[in-house]
């Protein structure tokens, strides 16, 4: 699986479009509120920042707040709650083995000087709406290239994405398909 680390690092926008950017209203902020305010999230940032050397507390940071976001995108899409930590349903159900790590290892590359600045600035909040941030970009990347089977686009992806994780659930979307 290969991810464009540019696009996972730039700025949202018509030229790279996200999850952020193809929902209407307010979603990123909605995450990052979720997730600055859940405990499981704030503790695993808080172990990390008080070991900065230790590489494992870090990857456990970024593939947690990984989850987590996509989990918070799955349950607005079926339109729950966004429970990062109890997610009825999750994207990575319906992507390839393996996604999550490869968000991951873009994430928490050297080359993300966005993400080694905020650590380092040690600010929990900032490092939380980042990683949310970028896993959103990514994630919108690895929908395109892998749900080819849906007929994706920025314009769709949505609708689509609805109706399949509501299959999956069992639950029929009239006029979607």
């Amino acid at each position: 699986m290969s991810l464009d680390a540019n696009r996972v690092f730039a700025n949202d926008g018509d030229a790279n479009p996200a999850f952020w950017t193809v929902i209407p209203g307010h979603l990123f902020g909605e995450v990052v509120a979720v997730l600055t305010q859940d405990s499981v999230v704030q503790a695993a940032v808080q172990a990390s920042l008080a070991d900065p050397g230790d590489a494992k507390k870090r990857s456990f940071v970024i593939d947690h707040i990984n989850r987590a976001t996509v989990n918070c995108l799955g349950e607005h899409i079926v339109g729950q709650p966004l429970q990062p930590e109890k997610a009825v349903f999750t994207l990575y159900n319906l992507l390839e083995g393996g996604t999550a790590l490869a968000i991951d290892s873009v994430i928490g590359s050297n080359a993300n000087t966005n993400l080694t600045q905020a650590f380092s600035a040690k600010n929990p909040n900032s490092i939380i709406a980042l990683i949310s941030r970028q896993t959103g970009r990514a994630l919108f990347q690895v929908c395109i290239s892998q749900l080819e089977s849906l007929a994706l686009n920025p314009e769709n992806i949505i609708g689509k994405l609805k109706t399949a994780l509501l299959s999956k659930l069992g639950t029929v979307v009239p006029g979607l398909s």
